[in-house]
């Protein structure tokens, strides 16, 4: 299963990021090979889709993220996660917080998610 993917959806280009029942070591890969795609698009265009349903990760895993985030805001125009639930939507808006980040929006399925992103 490819955990990077590039989109077209509605003639939109979307970056995907499936980090769905990823172990940390997979989503350790995934945040090194998305920064390594991200940092070649031009800034303030990208649109991003995180999937994160099932993600088990200790702190340093979150601290991973929120550096991802950080490493992100400036070539991201909006972002959709899909698979923040329970007490994970608390760590969802620290992550946002500490990175510093305003232009993500939860959603509850991928397709919800591609279809906001096609019309940003």
């Amino acid at each position: 299963m490819e955990r990077l993917e590039i989109l077209s959806h509605n003639g939109k280009i979307i970056i995907y990021l499936n980090f769905s029942e990823a172990t940390p070591m997979e989503a350790y890969k995934l945040i090194e090979e998305g920064k390594k795609a991200i940092r070649t698009m031009q800034k303030n265009s990208v649109y991003t889709l995180v999937n994160v349903k099932n993600l088990n990760g200790g702190k340093d895993l979150q601290m991973a993220l929120k550096d991802f985030a950080e490493h992100n805001k400036p070539y991201v125009k909006c972002g959709a996660v899909v698979g923040v639930t329970g007490w994970r939507k608390a760590v969802y808006s620290l992550i946002l917080k500490l990175s510093g980040r305003k232009n993500l929006k939860l959603f509850d399925t991928i397709q919800e998610a591609k279809d906001w992103l096609s019309t940003q």
